[in-house]
């Protein structure tokens, strides 16, 4: 995976964003449900936001869904890139306002941050108080849930192959296909971006299968909560998507997306 350095190493560029995507707040740019429009202003959402704000910033021209301009721009890997476009989708109104500006604060200058996504996803899985893992159905479910938080645990600080990824990744498609059909809505989403070209990138191969693991451990999860939800979790290198339950109660599935966002600012500004 390419070695990205946060902002660059470039302070100005932080202060600078920050000015911008806070402006956007005051001005009520920011938007759920696309990424940049012209309609009078222009409104976007966290993703198109910020690559509106680089753009204006350096005099640049990247597509504001163009989820590669974190890595150019900002020195953020896509993946977080994908996995703030989820969570933001899913944020309460007064929230998602403010969450622009919240990540762009907690994001440090001059810091690799490949780890955060990885932190991210092992809190996902086994968090003892929010983690997938309490709606395992079975000991088939928590095993494949555990194996894959444990894999990522040892990538945070040794080179895990993709093989040893595909072992786990294998384990937990096991374990999720007794309940695809409660999941069926899920699937579906989940593997919309399937024909994404950034798939196919040999460099970024681990990435892809170590997200991909936890979103097939999540997947079996959650959809053995199929009573309340049909709904995963996921994080993939190709598309970095992180699905939260999706409960019966739409203030609980607020909630949710409240929780990762809080999570996501605390491994940030600990990185």
């Amino acid at each position: 995976m390419k070695h990205l350095i946060s902002f660059n190493n470039d302070s100005q560029l932080k202060d600078d964003l920050l000015l911008e995507v806070k402006r956007h707040e005051e001005l009520d740019m920011i938007v759920q449900g696309h990424y940049g429009r012209e309609n009078g202003k222009w409104t976007g959402c966290k993703v198109g936001c910020s690559i509106h704000s680089l753009n204006k910033i350096k005099g640049l021209d990247y597509r504001t869904d163009d989820h590669s301009a974190y890595e150019s721009g900002f020195g953020v890997s896509r993946i977080i890139a994908r996995l703030t476009d989820r969570i933001f989708e899913g944020l309460p109104k007064e929230r998602m306002k403010t969450f622009p500006f919240e990540f762009w604060s907690a994001v440090p200058v001059g810091k690799n941050l490949d780890n955060v996504w990885r932190k991210f996803l092992i809190w996902l899985l086994v968090d003892p108080q929010t983690g997938v893992i309490k709606h395992a159905a079975d000991d088939q479910q928590r095993k494949a849930i555990q194996d894959v938080a444990d894999l990522l645990e040892r990538s945070l600080v040794e080179k895990i192959t993709p093989e040893q990824f595909r072992e786990v990744h294998n384990a937990a498609r096991a374990a999720a296909a007794a309940y695809a059909a409660a999941a069926a809505y899920a699937a579906a989403a989940a593997y919309a971006a399937a024909a994404d070209a950034y798939a196919a990138d040999a460099a970024y191969a681990d990435a892809a299968y170590a997200a991909d693991a936890a979103a097939a451990a999540a997947y079996a999860a959650y959809a053995a909560y199929a009573a309340y939800a049909a709904a995963a979790a996921y994080a993939a290198a190709a598309y970095a998507y992180a699905y939260a339950a999706a409960y019966a109660a739409a203030a609980a599935r607020k909630q949710r997306f409240v929780t990762m966002a809080d999570k996501l600012i605390e491994l940030l500004q600990a990185a």
